[in-house]
């Protein structure tokens, strides 16, 4: 007999998850929707069930009874033209979410996949809530490896090794998904049970029920009051222990953000008629020319016809670890300090980074390279929490202006974590973009504020038009202010940066890199200039080149190797090869190294290998030099720019 799907199930319930043995058809060959935790992960009783039904498959118990587990099952039937990524993916995009994946997941007999996510708060089964795709949550079950399709007679198997499978926290775009799923299922299944708002509920799922019973209040027609003080006395009656006031209200106010409940219950008063509106008067042209309004304040770009950061909610978005939190980290350094960014004049004033993503120890070695030595701006501030645009943001933002009124830039990084669920499958992505957009804006004009939002591309991307890479980007374009996009056409190329406004009078566009935490602009659009640009700034940040300049103080002369010892002398981290070196000597001499005031001149040795010698002169400038050929200084000798050392370009 083979024992490895016993083996299998027994491991799962080590975890602490709950298996029960099924059938090759998926029926389950044990009575398990009542059984307890305890009773489904006991070794004796999974060793029982499979020496009674050996050819039984194993399946997980979902939801509370293995931990808070939930599955997002992804079907794949081609015969019925069913494609549960596909679904997914547009979901994805009609959300601004980059993608929904986990780092535990199966791929089942039928092409599909499972996703595992562990979470604190309960969801349940929801069948077919896209095309293809399905929940599995509390009183679901989901079938598990090295289980057999019953069809295809296919392995379900763990995308890792199974020993080595970690289960990932629900993460903000799994939340999102997962809760607007369950915020628009009909409760029709039959895994669904009906809530009995009588029983007294225990730590682990008092805010669960009470969400809920506000949600049945609100369904009711209660006013926000009554909800409010209705929940208060069931909070004190029917959760044990009571959860704290302050706790009371955040549900209460999470579940009234909402303007419909999506439960069975419905009011039944009668609709309010609508209130006729006054006649409006005729608004002229002339009166608007009349008034005096002041031009949106420029942050990026101070004195400058095109700037690239005005007041109002600004996009930042680029492809994953393209360095989009590090050009949001160098802008609000730079306008705190008031300092140039990119080469454009800003206004200084406080900054606030919400940096939603990374850690504190992660932060802080950003912060340390990117200030190189410097101190912190007292007006600089740095949160790593927030609340969402339906629970506080605007109110929480407004807290802190008042605590320091010269705050004028807020990043918020990621924008994804602080957005709102879709309401509906229904609602399009336009409308959730204008609905989580317009209190951003109007708190940005409100206060003369800067809010960046940092987004994601999509994986795939249009070079012509990198506007429409934006996750969400018919909706996110419409409603925001202006839009920061960083991209490259192809590898290797330095990063571009567009700029498109609606108070911006056109579209500014720069070449940038990332260099050591710095930004630096690199001039001129062509290939030709970038690569010129790109070997002038790896030639300034070489080791060799500062070994040279610091010989050329005394004169020296000696071979590529003792080059090298000279500069691990002087403390210098030079690890290239003679070769190399002699390489950047060669290049270098006639343009570069001329420029920095170097003459190097190179002689024979006799057996094939050369002496360089290296002393400071004023012959040889840039201006001097032919830029398409390589020479020494007193032009004793030409050099190919194409040499033992390579391509001109490092």
């Amino acid at each position: 007999m083979d024992n490895s799907i016993l083996d299998a199930a027994l491991k799962y319930a080590a975890k602490g998850w709950s298996v029960i043995p099924i059938s090759k058809t998926k029926e389950p060959l044990i009575k398990w929707k009542d059984a307890s935790r305890e009773y489904l992960t006991n070794p004796d009783n999974i060793r029982e069930w499979w020496s009674k039904f050996p050819a039984a498959n194993v399946a997980i118990v979902t939801g509370s009874r293995s931990g808070g587990l939930v599955v997002i099952d992804i079907d794949i039937d081609d015969d019925k033209g069913i494609n549960g990524e596909k679904s997914l993916k547009e979901w994805c995009d009609d959300n601004c979410v980059f993608e929904i994946e986990s780092d535990a997941s199966v791929y089942t007999g039928r092409g599909g996949r499972h996703l595992y996510f562990q979470s604190d708060f309960e969801y349940h089964n929801h069948v077919g809530c896209l095309e293809g795709v399905d929940i599995r949550g509390e009183g679901g079950c989901i079938v598990a490896p090295p289980s057999i399709h019953g069809k295809t007679r296919r392995e379900y198997i763990w995308d890792i090794e199974q020993d080595d499978v970690v289960v990932p926290k629900v993460d903000s775009d799994v939340a999102l998904f997962l809760g607007t799923m369950e915020a628009s299922q009909t409760r029709s299944d039959d895994n669904y049970v009906k809530n009995d708002f009588t029983e007294i509920t225990s730590e682990g799922g008092r805010n669960n029920k009470l969400f809920k019973y506000a949600s049945r209040l609100q369904g009711d027609g209660e006013s926000d009051q009554d909800i409010l003080e209705y929940a208060k006395t069931y909070n004190a009656t029917h959760l044990s222990p009571p959860l704290s006031d302050d706790e009371v209200k955040r549900t209460v106010e999470s579940v009234l953000s909402h303007k419909e409940w999506k439960g069975t219950t419905k009011s039944t008063e009668e609709p309010k008629q609508k209130e006729k509106t006054e006649f409006r008067k005729l608004k002229t042209a002339e009166a608007l020319m009349a008034k005096d309004i002041p031009d949106p304040i420029t942050y990026i770009g101070v004195g400058n016809e095109l700037p690239l950061l005005v007041e109002g909610t600004c996009i930042l978005s680029a492809k994953p670890k393209l360095g989009k939190s590090w050009f949001a980290l160098a802008m609000c350094l730079a306008i705190a300090n008031g300092s140039d960014f990119l080469g454009y004049k800003t206004k200084k004033c406080s900054t606030l980074y919400l940096d939603l993503e990374t850690s504190e120890s992660i932060q802080k070695k950003r912060l340390v390279k990117a200030l190189k030595g410097k101190g912190v701006p007292k007006n600089f501030y740095l949160e790593t929490e927030t609340d969402a645009i339906n629970n506080g943001f605007v109110e929480q933002i407004e807290a802190y202006l008042q605590q320091d009124p010269n705050i004028g830039l807020v990043v918020v990084d990621i924008f994804q974590i602080i957005r709102t669920p879709a309401e509906s499958n229904k609602e399009s992505e336009y409308a959730h973009a204008y609905r989580d957009i317009t209190p951003l804006n109007e708190l940005a004009q409100k206060h003369h504020i800067s809010i960046v939002l940092v987004c994601h591309d999509r994986k795939a991307t249009d070079p012509d038009d990198p506007f429409s890479n934006i996750l969400g980007s018919t909706g996110l374009q419409g409603a925001a202010t202006q839009m920061i996009v960083m991209f490259r056409k192809k590898q290797g190329d330095p990063i571009h940066v567009s700029v498109k406004g609606k108070t911006i009078d056109g579209l500014p566009e720069l070449n940038v890199r990332l260099d050591n935490a710095e930004w630096i602009v690199i001039e001129g659009n062509t290939s030709e200039d970038m690569e010129r640009a790109e070997l002038d700034a790896k030639y300034q940040n070489s080791e060799i080149r500062k070994v040279v300049i610091a010989l050329a103080e005394k004169g020296w002369r000696g071979r590529c190797s003792q080059l090298i010892e000279e500069g691990v002398k002087n403390g210098f981290a030079i690890t290239d090869t003679p070769k190399f070196v002699g390489g950047f000597l060669n290049k270098h001499m006639g343009r570069f190294l001329a420029r920095d005031g170097i003459q190097i001149i190179a002689e024979p040795n006799g057996s094939g290998s050369k002496s360089y010698r290296i002393q400071k002169t004023t012959v040889g400038t840039v201006d001097t030099v032919d830029e398409n050929e390589w020479f020494t200084v007193d032009e004793t000798e030409k050099t190919s720019k194409y040499n033992d050392y390579g391509s001109p370009f490092l």
